[in-house]
């Protein structure tokens, strides 16, 4: 098994290493997409779910030809991604309450 040394630790403080968290919360380290790039992204779907969900209603109330079983799936699919969102938000800030109690 080969182990690499972790790279120098450079400054915690300052704009450098400020300016390191933020790009990698923002793209990723590696080039991939970042934490808030991704929760962006997430948030983004949801809301395009509820317009979706709001769109179908819409329709339905105004006699369109949307069925009643498609209005309910596409409500029940943003009513179910809204609380998945939440929970993550939640786990989020359990998260960050545990780091902040840590004693360094």
């Amino acid at each position: 098994m080969n182990v690499t040394g972790i790279g120098g630790t450079g400054s915690i403080g300052g704009a450098a290493g400020s300016s390191a968290v933020k790009k990698t919360l923002s793209t990723g380290g590696d080039g991939q997409k970042g934490f808030a790039e991704s929760i962006k992204d997430g948030i983004e779907s949801v809301s395009k779910l509820q317009e979706e969900a709001n769109a179908n209603v819409k329709k339905a109330l105004s006699g369109d030809e949307t069925g009643l079983a498609e209005v309910m799936i596409s409500a029940l699919k943003a009513e179910l991604s809204m609380q998945l969102t939440l929970q993550i938000r939640n786990k989020v800030i359990d998260a960050y309450n545990e780091i902040s109690r840590m004693q360094i």
